[in-house]
């Protein structure tokens, strides 16, 4: 009836006690998340479910104590009238998912938080002694993916932040933190992704980078269930991108970072990087983002086509070899680089992006890679330009 996966979706969602618990049964006190009336509210008019993953470092008294504070500015930020973010003037509207990562957590804490900002509910999934992002991000995929599968008609906004900062005290960390979860719930990003549109962006947030490959540095974001639910897990996301570098073409080079092992990880999606990921791996990714800083007297929100120059949204952060950016043969065999990009799209979903995608106005060399594809497909148009135009 219903195709597979769909009916494992289906059937988990609908026949156990609790539908939004972690595929991969690493929950460890989970309860039922969602009941029928509020998912029909959230599929109809609630502008985003908020997915919050909050980690409280165990055995450390002033982590802990750090963590508590960033959780309760966080939710001022996202629930008070007073702040900028769209969610602060629609809290009643919001229900927040929220799950718990190291020292044990004090569920009373975030109910007040809730019931002082007036949110429509705050539920606590579960809590894992040690764990990554990735156990709040699988959460996310199977709660859009509670519907069975439909893309198309699937019009619900989810929403993504964690407890930036809990591990380091410093006021940068803030001013980030702060900057990046305004903009996955800025008025700007909600708004834009209930565009009911092919065509509109279907991911938001701060800092959109293009390399290592297509991410929201920082990750928290904003997305369209109709786009979230295509993706792989984000469990699954490293074994994938180790199978797509393992089975690259030998004349692939990954230059970009030399020999950077922290660097490599991050953009190899190794760990808890994977997570970093996750939300941007999908070849019909539509970005919409920021320009930060913004000049004076421009928009900083932009949407579909990343402004400005190709190697002006490089991660420099992670201090690339910038002197590989101008180099025209890496734009047919540099990992980092389309060919790349390319590459990991058609191992982790047998998928490259529509002949009309901004990948394609965007990256270098990318109207002559579209026009090599449409005439041999891929990966035979890879094999034959490194063949043939690099020495």
């Amino acid at each position: 009836e219903m195709g597979f996966p769909e009916a494992l979706y289906h059937r988990i969602a609908t026949e156990t006690p609790s539908g939004l618990e972690s595929s991969n049964n690493m929950n460890e006190e989970s309860e039922e998340v969602v009941d029928e009336e509020e998912d029909d509210q959230n599929t109809t008019s609630s502008p985003t479910t908020i997915f919050y993953n909050i980690y409280i470092p165990p055995n450390d008294p002033e982590g802990i104590a750090r963590a508590y504070d960033i959780v309760e500015d966080q939710m001022k930020q996202i629930g008070d009238p007073n702040e900028s973010t769209y969610t602060s003037s629609h809290a009643n509207e919001i229900s927040i998912h929220y799950i718990t990562i190291g020292e044990p957590f004090n569920e009373k804490f975030m109910d007040d938080l809730c019931d002082l900002h007036q949110f429509a509910s705050c539920h606590h999934i579960s809590h894992h002694a040690t764990g990554y992002e990735m156990l709040t991000q699988q959460v996310i995929l199977d709660y859009c993916n509670e519907d069975g599968g439909n893309i198309d008609g699937d019009l619900r906004v989810v929403s993504y932040i964690h407890n930036k900062g809990s591990l380091h005290s410093a006021d940068f960390q803030s001013r980030v933190r702060r900057r990046l979860t305004g903009s996955a719930l800025s008025p700007q990003c909600i708004e834009q992704l209930h565009i009911d549109s092919q065509e509109s962006c279907n991911v938001c947030g701060a800092n959109f980078k293009s390399v290592w490959g297509p991410t929201l540095w920082g990750n928290m974001w904003s997305a369209k269930c109709s786009y979230v639910k295509k993706l792989v897990s984000p469990f699954d996301l490293e074994a994938l991108n180790r199978e797509a570098v393992d089975s690259k073409p030998a004349e692939m080079t990954m230059n970009l970072f030399g020999d950077k092992h922290d660097a490599n990880e991050a953009a190899l999606g190794v760990g808890r990087f994977a997570a970093e990921q996750f939300v941007s791996t999908h070849p019909s990714l539509i970005p919409c983002s920021f320009i930060h800083p913004a000049p004076a007297g421009v928009d900083a929100f932009w949407a579909v086509d990343p402004p400005g120059p190709f190697d002006s949204h490089v991660i420099t952060g992670l201090i690339p070899n910038l002197d590989e950016m101008n180099v025209e043969s890496n734009y047919l065999k540099e990992w980092y680089f389309l060919p790349g990009v390319l590459w990991r799209y058609h191992v982790l979903y047998n998928e490259l992006p529509p002949l009309d995608s901004w990948i394609w106005r965007h990256y270098p060399d990318g109207e002559r890679w579209k026009g090599a594809i449409e005439e041999m497909g891929f990966p035979e148009a890879l094999y034959h330009r490194i063949a043939t135009e690099t020495s």
